[in-house]
């Protein structure tokens, strides 16, 4: 497949994991062995990519750009409509911030909302995308952290988000206790050996309050004491330092993607 260019979003924008109107506008089931394709009306959007997210347009369609993007890296076409803003990719964009009280507040107004659980959905409003139809909006577990400058990771990559806190040896009090606003207790893809069954990626985000917030399509929008939390949903997981694609069994790894902030303010206290 031949790649054509290079482009940064001028705005916030729709991607659909099927270029077929009818399934968009009418949730016509498709046959295909993708499952992203077996959609419902509500859950056509795959996500939308926010202002300033690379792409690359790699095929054009009638009405439809193909594109691949490193902010939603799925191992599945995605795709754009024609008349969305794009402008040239500029390889020296300034790195982007993303500043901790806002990222909490965030977290605060998913919940106060209670947003639907939506596989793929990173948006708090509804989506106007063709002839004023809007689809529910909806928020999974990524979507929580990716929203305009905010972190733009799938959970295969947020377990390298941030710095590592060492956590392997740990009672489940001691690892509580280490941790702070903002961190996140997340895994990719592991292997339930007990259950012989893959459990898919998760992430779950630590608020101001010291509660524990997720977006889960078991438990929906919801939010944990941290004792709860490790008691009903990391109870059969391990805790490690690192994620390595190479070990074996449940376990998740614990991030800090705002160490850096958190140095800058206690050396200036």
């Amino acid at each position: 497949m031949e790649e054509i260019s290079m482009h940064e979003l001028q705005e916030d924008v729709c991607v659909f994991n099927t270029f077929d109107w009818n399934v968009i506008l009418f949730g016509v089931n498709i046959s295909s062995g993708d499952i992203t394709t077996q959609i419902s009306q509500n859950e056509v959007l795959e996500c939308h990519l926010p202002k300033g997210s690379s792409i690359t347009v790699v095929k054009e369609l009638d009405d439809f750009y193909e594109i691949t993007s490193k902010h939603y890296p799925f191992n599945a076409p995605l795709y754009i409509e024609k008349n969305a803003k794009l402008q040239e990719s500029s390889s020296k964009r300034a790195s982007r911030k993303v500043d901790l009280s806002n990222f909490l507040d965030y977290q605060k107004k998913i919940h106060q909302m209670q947003l639907p659980y939506l596989w793929g959905g990173n948006s708090i409003e509804p989506i106007s995308f063709f002839n004023g139809k809007y689809f529910v909006h909806g928020m999974d577990c990524t979507g929580r952290i990716c929203k305009d400058s905010m972190f733009r990771y799938n959970t295969p990559q947020a377990v390298f988000l941030g710095k590592s806190i060492q956590i392997e040896d740990k009672t489940k009090q001691e690892v509580i206790e280490m941790l702070l606003p903002g961190m996140l207790i997340v895994w990719s893809n592991c292997f339930d050996q007990a259950n012989k069954k893959l459990i898919s990626g998760h992430l779950l985000i630590v608020t101001d309050n010291g509660n524990i917030v997720e977006s889960s399509n078991k438990r929906g929008n919801a939010i944990y004491a941290k004792e709860e939390c490790f008691d009903c949903i990391l109870n059969s997981m391990r805790g490690v330092d690192s994620w390595k694609d190479t070990d074996s069994g449940l376990r998740y790894v614990i991030r800090d993607p705002f160490f850096l902030q958190r140095n800058q303010k206690s050396s200036r206290s």
